[in-house]
């Protein structure tokens, strides 16, 4: 077995010009009638099969489990829970401002101002737009895609301690 795929170009010459029509094939289906060269100039051109990593896409290496998964998978959960937790974060709002004594407009109330509940919001928060801003500067054309995570890491990591200092020393206290 060839270990290269044969590109066939018959130039076939017409009245008006010249149409060039090209198949590609695997060595040894071609037929007499496509190689008969009467009426056309054949040509038989190895081509090199390209590299497995070109055929991957481009964000989502399954196969490898490596953090182009990671980024991937969290990216959509994170996004999922931010859906759901910001919805909460918006309804238990208007519970601030309710003058009822009722026992679930307390605790919904009390809920809002979780000290937890806000840290682990603002930290999906942060990852979520680094790694989403990661995917877009991969699509851009980045090359060095390990170089743009762990870039991307360090800033969300560096935003998150930064909140959590500020919210615990003067919002939390």
């Amino acid at each position: 077995m060839a270990s290269c795929i044969l590109r066939l170009s018959l130039y076939h010459t017409l009245g008006e010009g010249d149409i060039m029509l090209a198949g590609r094939c695997f060595s040894g289906c071609f037929s007499d009638k496509l190689l008969d060269t009467q009426d056309h100039d054949a040509r038989i051109t190895p081509l090199t099969m390209p590299s497995p990593d070109r055929l991957r896409r481009k964000h989502t290496a399954f196969d490898q489990g490596s953090l182009p998964v990671f980024v991937w998978i969290f990216h959509r959960i994170s996004g999922v829970v931010l859906i759901f937790a910001l919805g909460f974060q918006l309804v238990s709002g208007f519970f601030q401002a309710s003058s009822s004594n009722m026992a679930w407009v307390e605790t919904m109330a009390e809920l809002h101002k979780h000290t937890t509940l806000n840290c682990v919001l603002v930290f999906l928060v942060i990852f979520h737009a680094s790694y989403g801003i990661r995917t877009i500067l991969l699509d851009l054309g980045a090359k060095r895609e390990k170089l743009v995570f762990w870039v991307c890491t360090i800033v969300a990591t560096i935003l998150c301690v930064v909140f959590l200092v500020l919210f615990l020393k003067f919002v939390a206290a």
